[in-house]
Parts: C-alpha cells; structure tokens; sequence
C-alpha cells in the first residue's frame, strides 16, 4: 500500500514539473515573440502616395505558417483519437468476452467469435486503405 502511495507521488510530482516546464517555455517563447514585434523599428514601415506599406518580419510568417500547421495536426489528432477510443472499445470487449461467457457455452460460441473477428478485421482493413 505504501508502495502504491508513493508511486503516485512520484508521478504526481513529475507531471507537476512537466505541467511548470512547459508553461516556463510557452512563457519566455511568447516574451520573445512580443519582445520582437515591440522593437520593430520605422525601417519596416515605406510611406508613399498617401499608402502605408508595412514590410512583415520573418518571424511573423513563419508564426502563421507554424499555427495553421498546428491547426491541421489538430483534425488529424481527433481522428487518430477517435480511432484509438474505438480500438480501445474493441479490445476491451475482447478482453472480457470470455469472463461473461459460462464455461460450458464456450464451445457453442467459438464459430460466433471467429466471425465476429473476421467481420471487425475487414471493416479495419477498409478503414485503414480508405485513410490512406
């Protein structure tokens, strides 16, 4: 029990550290960009003909190019998780079939498993050649 109690511990505590580290790095790397963009000197701005022509810095496309790669890895991960979550299900169904099925049915049921396990292979197969 102890053991237990302070295996939790421990990986409470490294997630803490996980959770500070990040915010650490998202916080200096959000000062910089700020940082950046506030010292943008006049250079980057040309007037002429009553128009204002700003010249954007690197940086800053490179952090829009950056955030619209963000927002397309965000639908791929809400397949990916949809996807897991419906393994998950398919797995644990498996996992405690046998536990729910009395011993002297189990017999009686083998042809029933095998097919049910042939049906789900071939919709995964499908799934899996459609995606790609």
């Amino acid at each position: 029990m102890k053991q237990q109690k302070t295996k939790k511990e421990t990986i409470s505590r490294v997630w803490n550290e996980l959770v500070e580290g990040s915010n650490e790095m998202f916080e200096s790397w959000t000062n910089s960009v700020m940082d950046q963009f506030k010292n943008v000197n006049d250079k980057n701005k040309k007037f002429g003909k009553g128009e204002l022509k700003v010249n954007y810095l690197i940086d800053f496309i490179s952090l829009i190019q950056q955030v619209r790669l963000l927002k397309e890895f965000a639908k791929y991960i809400e397949q990916l998780y949809t996807y897991g979550n419906n393994f998950y299900l398919y797995a644990n169904q498996l996992n405690t079939m046998s536990t729910q099925i009395i011993d002297s049915q189990k017999g009686m049921l083998l042809s029933e498993a095998i097919e049910f396990d042939r049906t789900v292979g071939k919709n995964t197969k499908r799934r899996s050649s459609s995606t790609n």
